[in-house]
């Protein structure tokens, strides 16, 4: 069972509190009050969650819990750590992307963000009915970070995989994933000449909008091109404080984004995982945005290839290949598939 469908089975058992319970998120935390569940569909049948002991049913129709990972002592139901390693600083937790991992003596516990319900391994939000109206913001910039803003602790991205240093790319300060700003450098050194140069491509071809809806505690996010077209096949949900701090979360999903070459505007269609948008808004602005995802490797190649069709012969994706190899970043069932990318952005309202 691959981690995706194991952490759904979760979901779909845990008894989720949405916004509105009137408290922040929730916690798990492996222990011996953990009660055995008659189907290993609940709460993984009271088998230990941190770390994952993957629930059983005999041939008799009760639950197993099979013996604890490497690492670990106990009967599978409390799995205690038996070295000091820190799996919430090392990344080899299995905790949402929408909860807090914490290490503890015995393991780690995986909690729940303010507003979000769970056990810490499936959290899940919903939006109140009383959204109001999308407002439209026309964004000003959207720019790829410097390692220059990387090293004075300038936010430049997310914790995209929700890990540590993976496939030999360190992540930045706060496990923050942007492999982005290392292949915007590589490719300008390609040709010295006529530069490939992302930033510029991106500034060129410009004509985004964020349309957002604000509820209780929630905000409703949609990508769109000028005339108002979604950008991304569905919308992004997420939470929002009472000072406009705003966070949302998309499992995945597919963005058709503007580039211009200098001689046309191409549309790149690129699939990204875990997208994540962060940022402040006003009645008349958005600010400290920061769009975070896992690009996955075939669309971007696709797109490489797309951009570098444009340039005459001069460039040939034989000389990018080896640029992008070292650049993946995020792994997916065990491969390094996908680049961590990392943008920020202002936006103001859009008036027409």
């Amino acid at each position: 069972m691959t981690i995706h469908r194991l952490l759904f089975t979760l979901a779909v058992g845990a008894s989720v509190c949405f916004m509105g319970c009137g408290h922040g998120g929730s916690s798990f935390d492996s222990g011996p009050d953990q009660v055995v569940s008659a189907t290993c569909a609940v709460n993984n049948g009271g088998c230990s969650v941190t770390p994952m002991v993957l629930c059983e049913m005999s041939g008799m129709g009760e639950v197993v819990c099979p013996a604890c990972p490497s690492g670990y002592a106990g009967d599978g139901r409390v799995c205690t750590s038996t070295s000091e390693l820190d799996e919430c600083d090392l990344g080899t937790h299995n905790c949402s992307p929408d909860a807090t991992c914490t290490d503890t003596v015995a393991a780690y516990t995986c909690t729940c963000l303010a507003s979000y319900g769970g056990n810490g391994v499936a959290c899940e939000h919903g939006c109140s009915a009383d959204v109001g109206a999308s407002v439209r913001y026309r964004l000003d910039s959207l720019h790829i970070p410097t390692f220059a803003q990387a090293a004075d602790g300038s936010v430049v991205g997310h914790d995209v995989d929700n890990r540590g240093d993976t496939c030999g790319v360190p992540d930045f300060g706060g496990s923050v994933d942007n492999s982005l700003i290392g292949l915007a450098t590589d490719l300008l050194a390609v040709d010295l000449v006529d530069p490939i140069d992302l930033q510029a491509g991106i500034d060129e071809g410009l004509e985004l909008f964020l349309s957002v809806g604000i509820g209780t505690n929630c905000v409703v996010l949609q990508l769109e091109n000028g005339v108002g077209d979604a950008l991304a096949v569905g919308r992004f949900l997420g939470v929002v404080d009472g000072h406009g701090n705003f966070r949302s979360r998309r499992p995945s999903v597919e963005m058709t984004l503007p580039y211009n070459t200098g001689t046309e505007t191409l549309h790149l269609t690129l699939a990204f995982t875990n997208v994540v948008i962060t940022g402040t808004v006003a009645a008349d602005s958005l600010t400290d945005v920061v769009i975070s995802g896992a690009l996955d490797r075939t669309t971007l190649e696709a797109a490489v290839m797309q951009l570098l069709a444009t340039r005459g012969g001069d460039v040939t994706f034989d000389d990018i290949r080896a640029l992008l190899e070292t650049r993946y970043d995020v792994q997916i069932d065990g491969q390094c598939a996908a680049l961590s990318v990392g943008l920020t952005a202002t936006a103001t309202r859009y008036t027409p």
